[in-house]
């Protein structure tokens, strides 16, 4: 456990005894009895030698002690030695603030906060943080010899050919920043002495750019900040370049390396640089070294590439066998754990060259010993094919664990002082920084510079587990404490922007909050909430949000806007605002980009589709597919179009393309298991062994209460199978569980149709019927799927003139529904002419021919 020594004078114990007393006896070195009488060196380097981390609390009483004089020159000794890794300063009163010269005011380590509980949080957060730094530090590397030669070769170049950006290409985990830190240490050992991280989420600009960067390099008061920001976000867009380039040289030149990790902010949609990252790197033209290093999960396209010669790009691919036998076998041997070369082999081939997995393995060989992990890998290999929500399943968290897995839910980032914020509560901060620990060391929580967010692998399982989901209530509750946080700083106090952050959002989500938060939020905070809104189907306030976001639309990267647009579209679509939606594509056809004319094309389908104007929703989605055919959520329309019209061999190729993409979205398998289940009624050839695997999938990550995905699908297959009773138990389960949703019914309506039940179908057809004028009417999609039952059961019925009147008359089937029906309207005269007059007899003969 890392502890911190509390340097201060006597004079100043009420204040830092109370420091003390919040972080607990565990985690300092404080003995006002060893300290305050007597002057005793070998006191203070013992306790030192028993620290990682000095605090000093500079105020006027401090300056002129010898007492704290002593303790510092011991510190910086101690510091040189590497035994302590981090120093953080304290200015407690204003006065001794001012007293400090220019130079140590603007450092990282001098901090002004004259609150117990926020100066507590931060040493607690600078704890947290050392002991994570020291396990990196401690964690074996074994290189990558190809990757390193090709990035030392580009580094070797003239100035004018050497790269500005260094992008490291990969899966999360795979082990990007550690490639890129081990390579600039090893190449500039005497120039980059520290990697820092700036995190960038999607529809990021210039603005949040800056507040990255500057939550890194400056230090100062709350107010100041604010007034730093709405400065910056006055400036024309050169300006901010400019001031940016500035702080990355000046950063350079300190001997600190900026690592961007990227979420989608550095690249627009056709995998080019944003306009404002071009500009950036023409006014690093002349700087003598790498200007900054970008981790991602996207590789920019060859072409582009070539036009772009001062970055140089790499994509991180899995270690060999042999590379991941070597980290076992010295990570093993390290852990006293006994092991043969086979056991080496068979672990090397569950891994898959991942070190997620390997360092996933070796703590549960660690925990659970060698023989069970080689007898059962079961575990391994759920979390390796990152079948996230088996391997969650295993976890058993405690209460506090799972809030902070909801709170780092419902923010995304937490800065580590933020989370010991919120968790005040807990028995001592040593408890809430071991169940970080555990969280991390469980790959459920990464740590980034100061702050927490959920592991990229577990995000989505995590979001669908009900151990962390959490009331409306308790949510708006989290964020007030996020915001009451900040009553704990004086104006002249230093706040983290990480914090100022998380204080943001909460006051965007509507928490009470300070008035000066308002004047932080960014049109990308309103974005991302905007988005929040969407996928919980509130689509009113997803609208309000995308039309304040509107106002401050400059601010945005373009396709962060054509983003917006989308959201905006959407919402006004579902609530039946044809005009603000007119106005919406107007405003798409202002741009002129790819992305831009794929969502047109595809706002446009969806608004057709809810109309239930099939063929004009379909020529719009085949649109949009033209242009990215690639895209999950033109393929999923497109399938499920498809699918409602019983063109399975269709709807089949674009929701494998979409399932392909992302096999554990349970909306993207149950159309996948249609498609296939239809091509079975109709007959078609389908891959058994494809179909048990989504249908398992589909079971795995669709069959939770409130929740019909399953049950739907299995009542089909058995349907198919001649398993009428089970289908018919399934399809009942399905309805209990979802009993306001139609898909259950028109199924079950179906299935009493195959065994010729009509009496149930049109009990089925009467109970959707009731359903949908409950709901306030038809909608045209629902009009056209009701129709063509209530066709079906006609002719079953042979009650032929009524039925083909019913298609000659309808508006809302579609055109390709229509000609199916009319043919099995006219094989049914063909099997049963009595039960038609002459003319219709005729019609259905000329119409067969």
């Amino acid at each position: 456990m890392v502890r911190a020594f509390l340097s201060h004078s006597s004079k100043d114990k009420y204040f830092v005894s109370q420091v003390a007393k919040q972080l607990g006896d565990i985690s300092v070195e404080y003995d006002e009895r060893t300290f305050e009488h007597v002057l005793n060196n070998q006191a203070i380097r013992n306790a030192l030698q028993r620290s990682e981390v000095f605090a000093l609390f500079v105020s006027k009483n401090s300056i002129s002690s010898s007492f704290v004089s002593e303790e510092e020159r011991t510190a910086l000794e101690s510091r040189a030695r590497g035994q302590i890794k981090q120093c953080i300063i304290f200015a407690i009163d204003d006065t001794s603030y001012r007293a400090l010269p220019e130079w140590l005011r603007e450092l990282n380590i001098v901090t002004r906060i004259s609150g117990v509980k926020a100066c507590a949080r931060r040493i607690q957060a600078l704890l947290t943080a050392t002991d994570a730094l020291l396990t990196d530090v401690n964690e074996l590397y074994i290189g990558r010899d190809e990757d390193d030669r090709a990035l030392r070769k580009a580094l070797s170049a003239p100035q004018k050919n050497a790269p500005i950006f260094i992008h490291a290409v990969g899966y999360p985990g795979i082990g990007r920043k550690t490639f890129l830190r081990k390579n600039l240490q090893k190449l500039y050992p005497r120039i980059f002495s520290v990697i820092v991280d700036v995190t960038l989420p999607q529809f990021s600009g210039l603005d949040e750019l800056y507040r990255g960067l500057y939550s890194l390099n400056n230090v100062g008061s709350i107010s100041e900040t604010i007034e730093n920001f709405v400065r910056f976000s006055k400036l024309n867009e050169n300006e901010r370049v400019d001031e940016i380039a500035y702080i990355i040289n000046e950063m350079n030149e300190n001997g600190e390396f900026i690592c961007i990790t990227d979420e989608g902010a550095v690249y627009n949609d056709e995998g080019d640089y944003q306009p404002f990252f071009k500009l950036i790197l023409s006014k690093l033209s002349d700087i003598k070294r790498p200007g900054l290093s970008i981790v991602q999960t996207r590789m920019m396209p060859a072409l582009i590439r070539q036009s772009n010669e001062r970055s140089f790009h790499i994509y991180l691919r899995p270690l060999a066998d042999e590379a991941v036998q070597e980290w076992l076998g010295l990570e093993l041997k390290e852990r006293d754990v006994n092991f043969t070369a086979s056991d080496l082999s068979v672990l090397s081939g569950w891994l898959d060259g991942h070190p997620y997995n390997i360092k996933f393995a070796i703590k549960y060989i660690e925990a659970y010993g060698l023989p069970s992990i080689v007898r059962d890998p079961s575990e391994l290999i759920e979390w390796k094919r990152e079948r996230a929500e088996d391997f969650l399943a295993r976890i058993e968290f405690s209460e506090q664990q799972a809030h902070i897995m909801a709170a780092l839910l419902e923010y995304r980032y937490l800065a580590t002082e933020m989370i010991f914020e919120l968790f005040e509560s807990a028995p001592s901060s040593v408890e809430v920084a071991r169940d970080l620990r555990r969280l991390e060391e469980f790959c459920c929580i990464d740590r980034r510079q100061d702050f927490f967010h959920i592991s990229a692998p577990l995000r989505e399982a995590i979001r669908r587990d009900d151990r962390f989901h959490r009331t409306d209530k308790w949510k708006q509750k989290l964020g007030e404490t996020i915001c009451n946080a900040l009553l704990n700083y004086k104006d002249e106090d230093a706040a983290s922007v990480e914090i100022l952050e998380s204080a943001t959002i909460a006051a965007v989500k509507g928490a009470k909050a300070p008035s000066f938060l308002a004047r932080l939020i960014l049109p990308s905070h309103l974005l991302r909430i905007a988005r929040d809104f969407y996928d919980r189907r509130n689509w009113k306030t997803c609208a309000e949000f995308c039309e304040r976001a509107w106002e401050s639309r400059t601010q945005l990267p373009s396709d962060a806007v054509i983003e917006l647009l989308r959201l905006w579209g959407l919402s006004s679509v579902r609530m039946g605002k044809q005009e603000k939606f007119s106005s919406i594509l107007s405003e798409l056809s202002g741009f002129n980009s790819k992305l831009s004319r794929r969502v047109r094309y595809f706002l446009k389908g969806f608004s057709h589709r809810l109309r239930g104007e099939l063929d004009k929703a379909e020529e719009e989605f085949l649109g949009a597919y033209s242009i990215s055919p690639d895209n999950d959520s033109v393929n999923r329309e497109l399938a499920s179009l498809y699918c409602k019209q019983r063109r399975y061999i269709e709807a089949e190729k674009h929701a494998r393309a979409a399932y392909e993409r992302y096999p554990t979205n349970p909306f993207l398998i149950d159309v996948y298991v249609e498609s296939l289940l239809g091509k079975l009624y109709q007959g078609l050839k389908v891959d058994h062994r494809v179909l048990e695997k989504v249908l398992t999938d589909l079971r795995r990550y669709g069959d939770a209460p409130g929740s019909s995905f399953f049950l739907i699908r299995d009542a089909q297959q058995k349907a198919k199978n001649r398993d009428i009773g089970g289908a018919l138990r399934s399809i009942a389960s399905a309805i209990d569980r979802t009993p306001e949703l139609l898909a259950p019914y028109f199924i079950r309506a179906d299935i009493f149709i195959s065994v010729s039940d009509i009496a149930g179908a049109e009990r089925d057809l009467a109970e959707i019927n009731r359903l949908l004028n409950a709901a306030g009417g038809f909608s045209r999609e629902d009009e056209a799927q009701s129709q063509e039952l209530e066709i079906r059961i006609l002719m079953e019925k042979s009650q032929f003139e009524v039925a083909k009147d019913k298609i000659d008359r309808s508006a809302f089937l579609p055109a390709k529904v229509k000609r199916r029906l009319y043919t099995q309207l006219s094989r049914g005269i063909a099997f049963n002419p009595q039960s038609a007059g002459t003319k219709l007899q005729a019609w259905a003969k000329k119409y067969k021919e």
